[in-house]
């Protein structure tokens, strides 16, 4: 085997193969559920507060904080969970009981975790220290802004900016449309996965591996040609032997549709 005469550094080629490129520009709709990993084609805007109304932050009891000393005892008049909306109105001398995430009942002001109160019988509970206004309280929109941008352009939908694209109402995202990729084989020992396996006959996991690797549209090229024009990315790929068989010989852009 004789030396590769000459090499350039690995950023010089990749600078090469970049200029040669030009940015995908086709976009398309896709369902949420299927844009992990995908690119933002345009911003995306909320059209919503999230959350869209004040909430507990603690487990315990909605409270006018006026109401709430130390030793202080409350009237139960109920409890609210999370996704469930108190019907009445929080009075002078009241609590609710409520649970982390859900919507403060009107008039309450304040939460109290359940770790500073104590049952006081049937209906009361006693409280072991003051409160004050707006403590323990998620305020409506503080995680998600209306108007404010959930996605920009170019963004790389991850899994966090899916579950905020759900949570303002969205449940599809334009995306830039994935490029294919053909890669070019050389060698006669090269073969389609289709052929059958034989004791002197290679497999063709590089083809899938290849595949696995772009996340795109595939056609393995081995045994024939690439489409002309029908491709965004071409992988050449052959051997390091300077054998007949492998050699490729210049191929212009024109050729394989660049």
């Amino acid at each position: 085997m004789r030396p590769f005469t000459s090499t350039i550094p690995f950023p010089d080629a990749l600078k090469i193969a970049l200029d040669a490129t030009q940015p995908v520009t086709r976009t398309e709709h896709i369902p949420i559920t299927a844009a992990d990993g995908r690119v933002a084609a345009h911003d995306v805007l909320s059209p919503l507060e999230v959350p869209p109304f004040d909430r507990a932050a603690m487990d315990g009891y909605a409270v006018r904080a006026a109401d709430v000393q130390p030793g202080a005892t409350l009237t139960c008049i109920g409890h609210v969970f999370t996704g469930e909306v108190f019907s009445g109105e929080l009075r002078a001398g009241e609590c609710i009981e409520i649970a982390t995430g859900a919507p403060m009942p009107a008039g309450a002001d304040a939460v109290v975790m359940v770790e500073e109160t104590e049952p006081a019988g049937a209906n009361a509970v006693r409280f072991k220290a003051a409160a004050k206004e707006k403590q323990n309280i998620g305020r409506r929109g503080a995680d998600i802004g209306l108007g404010m941008n959930v996605v920009s352009t170019g963004d790389v939908l991850t899994p966090s900016r899916i579950g905020a694209l759900a949570a303002t109402g969205h449940r599809s995202v334009e995306v830039l449309a994935r490029p294919t990729v053909a890669v070019l084989s050389t060698g006669n020992e090269v073969i389609q996965c289709a052929a059958i396996i034989e004791e002197t006959t290679p497999a063709c996991s590089a083809f899938q591996k290849c595949a696995a690797q772009f996340r795109v549209p595939f056609e393995n090229s081995a045994g024939g040609h690439a489409r002309h024009g029908a491709h965004q990315f071409h992988r050449i790929t052959n051997g390091v032997r300077n054998g007949e068989k492998i050699r490729v010989p210049h191929i212009a852009p024109t050729d394989i549709g660049l």
